[in-house]
């Protein structure tokens, strides 16, 4: 008889732990998949409409919402989430996720987005994301960050090319004139004056213009 009651009350400390482990899987699971409309706390934090004027990019911060003892802070803690909204049929979908906090995103031409991301002392990142395919390419921007006069930027592009700059990266911008797709670096320079270093982009390279 107490061998039988041990065994029904080994069986059921098991049995309950398998449940809590699939309760949390199941949970884990329900959260990764959800629509971005059904996001918790989802916070807006920019929203840019694309020059063609049918769809924009919104990036939205999602923070830990994990109560007790289900933990699921790898899939939603303090995320930025980028997602493209088509005015047409009010679809929205999810392009880009990233755990670290990023730069707003700014259209570059009607397919792609840019953003900057922290990549150390006296380096930026810059993303280059593809809205359609989702891909994304990265770019560099490295300033001596003990150098406050006759400062060089190097500015590795997504491309595999290498820029040299005197002075220090201020802004990043684009501009769309003409059905060409500009994207700009405003340099200051040791005066503090500006410099535009304006690049074309041709979706497959950059070509500096001035």
């Amino acid at each position: 008889m107490r061998g039988i009651l041990l065994f029904l009350i080994v069986t059921t400390i098991y049995l309950v732990t398998i449940i809590q482990f699939l309760s949390r899987f199941s949970v884990t699971l329900s959260i990764n998949n959800k629509t971005i409309g059904q996001l918790p706390q989802r916070k807006i934090v920019h929203e840019e409409t694309s020059p063609d004027g049918e769809k924009k990019i919104v990036l939205y911060e999602v923070p830990f919402t994990g109560k007790g003892d289900v933990d699921y802070r790898n899939y939603l803690a303090n995320q930025y989430l980028f997602s493209v909204e088509t005015f047409k049929d009010g679809t929205e979908r999810q392009i880009f996720i990233n755990d670290y906090k990023t730069g707003s995103p700014h259209w570059l031409g009607n397919n792609h987005i840019f953003f900057t991301h922290d990549c150390g002392s006296g380096c930026e990142g810059i993303y280059l994301v593809n809205v359609d395919s989702k891909t994304s390419r990265l770019a560099e921007v490295i300033t001596d960050p003990l150098a406050e006069k006759n400062s060089l930027t190097r500015f590795y592009d997504w491309f595999d090319q290498d820029f040299k700059f005197s002075g220090w990266v201020k802004h990043m911008r684009s501009a769309f004139i003409d059905n060409n797709s500009f994207f700009i670096l405003d340099i200051q320079n040791a005066d503090t004056s500006l410099t535009e270093k304006k690049f074309l982009f041709t979706k497959d390279s950059l070509k500096l213009i001035n």
